[in-house]
């Protein structure tokens, strides 16, 4: 009699996490733009790649408009630089629009209802958009457009139902390196993030770093829980000192809480970081 009530205590224990389970893995999906090219200069070209996760778990995509905004004191002319997922067999070839001045989409049309492509739990790309420089002194501006009109839409391949977003991660970097003024006295022959100034802030604060020479690098923010607030430097830069300015807003736009945050230089060769106080 126990071994029968037990058998009937795991099959019932399993029937409720298979029927509960699904319904706590509605899938979402995050959305990350990366800088993969950057002339730096007025005329030259600046790439960024559009890319896709879901979570937690895997999604069949429909059609769907990725919008962002970007800077047009900076950028302009934006045009579709490569294709790399989502486009052709049961999609239309995917398109890149600018819906109105500052605004880009990119379109993904599905023709043939539920047979959509998977879209995995691991970033993918889906296409690179060239803009052109027009003032190299500016800041990319590249953020997630989540209000209407034309805000982000992504469907399930049955084209009735909306998937949430998860993470929208913008870049706001400086088009080009912002090098101080150095003393032809002082060489940089070290790698160093420096203090930033002012600290505590409100509601900006500028970060200065060296490098001894030519890299790739990132300056990433985060909170004190070690969640990524918003990425202010992605790609190569030059010898020399930089400064990046942070206005205290994350990935999306938004103003973050006050408190403690983390600001990191990553770069192949050096890692290190420092702590700051936005107070409001």
């Amino acid at each position: 009699m126990r071994g029968l009530q037990f058998f009937l205590f795991i099959l019932l224990l399993i029937a409720g996490r298979v029927m509960f389970g699904s319904l706590s893995a509605q899938p979402a999906y995050d959305l990350r733009l990366l800088l993969t090219h950057n002339d730096h200069t007025v005329g030259g070209h600046l790439d960024v790649t559009v890319q896709m996760r879901a979570r937690p778990d895997t999604f069949r995509i429909g059609s769907s408009n990725l919008v962002f905004m970007y800077n047009t004191a900076g950028l302009s002319s934006p045009v579709l630089q490569g294709v790399h997922h989502f486009s052709g067999g049961f999609y239309n070839n995917l398109t890149v629009t600018e819906p109105i001045p500052g605004l880009v989409s990119t379109n993904i049309e599905l023709f043939v209802p539920n047979r959509g492509s998977l879209v995995p739990d691991t970033f993918i790309d889906i296409n690179t958009i060239r803009f052109t420089i027009t003032d190299s002194t500016q800041t990319t501006g590249l953020v997630w457009r989540t209000e209407n009109p034309n805000a982000t839409t992504v469907f399930a391949d049955d084209e009735t139902n909306l998937i949430p977003a998860g993470e929208l991660l913008g870049l706001d970097t400086a088009i080009a390196p912002i090098v101080t003024g150095i003393p032809p006295v002082v060489k940089i022959t070290r790698f160093a993030l420096h203090p930033n100034f002012p600290n505590p802030f409100n509601p900006a604060t500028t970060i200065e770093y060296d490098l001894p020479r030519e890299t790739d690098l990132s300056l990433v923010i985060f909170d004190i829980q070690g969640r990524e607030v918003r990425t202010l430097v992605n790609g190569r830069r030059p010898r020399g000192r930089h400064r990046v300015r942070w206005d205290g807003r994350d990935a999306s736009g938004k103003p973050v809480a006050s408190g403690i945050y983390i600001y990191q230089l990553r770069t192949p060769e050096f890692v290190h970081q420092r702590k700051m106080l936005l107070l409001k």
